[in-house]
């Protein structure tokens, strides 16, 4: 539904346009806008060999995934871009990016990029101390602490539904009630919620993390939410910057986090048409590499493409550096 709607509605506007009156804002620039990225759904909505998982093969997955959450992320895990269920092995638990990747004052007295990610990792950087300071005013002797780590007992407990949990462990679905997994999955990044993060804690948060593998997962927890009228929050890479993973104060109910980050594969890629079909859990830059193996690429490049993922840039409407050639997501 969620393409459906993106592929269908709304009007963009290109790099540097602004319209003047309110008629001039309602009036669309490409009047075939809607009929165009409807053709583009259809065609991903056309059938293939293998399109969707096999049962055998969902529960596969569903066994190798585990009833709960894996202690720690394998070194393959922490080294790709794919998502680990425990998130806060590899990325930060207070703020954006790898545990292992961070700015610091060398011996030298420069900045340098700690670890091994990038092509500026592990380099001083001779002119950035300086150009911040005259450029921006920063005074880099300024510093605020933020709690060094997560206390399980200041977040709220987890209230999970008993019948639910009972029906749930029947599905061999991965969950976990543990603080710092619901915690992680409990916010995105605008400035307030990391402000929350590092200097107090959220009313509410997710009371449990579901790992669906497949589709038939998603449907099956979705069936089990709908029974006991539990609310569900999907979460792909955590990105957002719309508060749309923050939960509200005063909900009552379970809340689950439905996090679709062992739902990461490119199912088939139709090279007649260009088109592919992939797990919504798929982060960008896992997808790109995937796809370059076999000489493609999206053409989508948000500022989020390391960590975000295809169900994110959908239910967004996400846009990138590229977009003026390739188009917004829903033109994808």
């Amino acid at each position: 539904m969620a393409e459906a709607a993106a592929a269908a509605g709304g009007t963009g506007l290109g790099a540097g346009a602004s319209y003047g009156s309110a008629a001039d804002r309602d009036r669309d620039p490409d009047p075939d806008r809607a009929g165009r990225r409807l053709r583009v759904l259809s065609g991903h909505l056309l059938g293939r060999p293998r399109e969707a998982l096999s049962t055998n093969e969902c529960k596969a997955r569903r066994a190798a995934s585990a009833a709960t959450a894996a202690p720690t992320a394998t070194p393959a895990a922490q080294e790709s871009g794919t998502i680990p269920k425990k998130r806060q092995e590899v990325m930060k638990w207070n703020g954006w990016g790898y545990n292992d990747s961070k700015f610091i004052f060398n011996k030298k007295g420069q900045i340098e990029l700690t670890g091994k990610r990038y092509p500026l990792s592990g380099m001083g950087l001779p002119t950035f101390k300086e150009w911040i300071q005259n450029t921006l005013g920063v005074n880099v002797e300024h510093k605020t602490t933020s709690k060094a780590s997560l206390n399980p007992s200041d977040t709220p407990p987890s209230v999970v539904n008993e019948d639910f949990l009972h029906d749930l462990k029947e599905t061999n679905i991965s969950y976990s009630q543990e603080a710092d997994d619901r915690v992680f999955r409990a916010h995105g990044h605008c400035l307030h919620e990391i402000f929350l993060l590092r200097e107090g804690m959220f009313e509410r948060i997710p009371d449990i993390v579901l790992w669906p593998t497949c589709h038939d997962d998603v449907v099956k927890i979705v069936n089990l939410a709908c029974k006991y009228n539990l609310c569900i929050i999907p979460i792909g890479g955590g990105t957002s910057v719309s508060y749309g993973l923050m939960c509200p104060a005063d909900e009552t109910r379970t809340i689950i986090s439905l996090d679709t980050s062992q739902m990461n594969r490119i199912l088939w890629v139709d090279e007649n048409n260009l088109t592919a079909h992939v797990e919504a859990g798929i982060t960008g830059q896992e997808l790109e590499r995937q796809l370059k193996e076999s000489g493609y690429c999206t053409g989508h490049e948000p500022d989020s493409l390391e960590f975000s993922t295809v169900g994110g840039w959908v239910s967004t409407r996400a846009s990138g550096m590229k977009k003026n050639i390739y188009g917004n997501i829903e033109d994808l």
